[in-house]
């Protein structure tokens, strides 16, 4: 929602005082990151270190909820386990854990696509797939398609999975969920023989795709 509305700042409220590199109720030596600049795989294990195991609503979640945020451009702030917390917030004060906006954040059509569109299927790609759509910047296309899961339409918004089933992606389909079950692991220029037609060479393109 943050994203959407073009907020200025988003403050997410915990029963801790910020991001600690592991859960300081249970750890005397944990200790409180301050500031984040980056949300990578090493912020996320070390939010899963500071939950509680089996809590609804802990560290992970709100980091999920800042990793969006700051793809949208906004910076967040995690925090609140001590009385006016805001209050020091707007005083100026620094408190709690920091979180810094992309200096590249996500257009206003890439935030829907990538958290307002609902999410109508499910795309299990490739490694090579996956490569190409990160690394290269490349559209999704037939070949690097295993498996679709779903009932969609052409123009639906689907979630792709890598091989070990991870979200890594979101985008726009070209191609129905019928047709691309007929159509996976295909090469491009073959879609025409197997479906008797073709729109386009690309399941999903880059301009519809936003990496997660």
């Amino acid at each position: 929602v943050a994203g959407l509305v073009d907020a200025n700042l988003l403050i997410i409220f915990s029963d801790i005082e910020g991001l600690y590199t592991s859960d300081p109720r249970t750890n005397s030596e944990a200790k409180l990151i301050k500031e984040v600049d980056d949300i990578d795989e090493k912020i996320e294990k070390i939010s899963l270190s500071a939950s509680i195991e089996g809590r609804v609503g802990g560290m992970q979640t709100k980091i999920k909820a800042a990793k969006i945020a700051t793809r949208s451009g906004i910076p967040v702030i995690i925090g609140g386990g001590e009385r006016n917390f805001l209050g020091r917030i707007f005083a100026g004060e620094e408190r709690g854990t920091l979180f810094l906006p992309k200096k590249d954040g996500l257009t206003s059509r890439k935030k829907w696509i990538a958290y307002a569109h609902l999410l109508a299927g499910t795309v299990v790609v490739d490694d090579g797939a996956k490569r190409a759509l990160i690394v290269e910047g490349k559209s999704l296309l037939a070949a690097g398609i295993i498996e679709i899961t779903g009932n969609f339409k052409v123009g639906d918004s689907v979630s792709l999975l890598d091989i070990n089933g991870e979200e890594f992606a979101r985008g726009i389909v070209h191609y129905s969920s019928m047709e691309l079950k007929k159509i996976k692991g295909t090469k491009s220029s073959l879609i025409e023989r197997q479906l008797g037609y073709k729109y386009y060479d690309e399941v999903v393109h880059r301009d519809n795709l936003v990496i997660l």
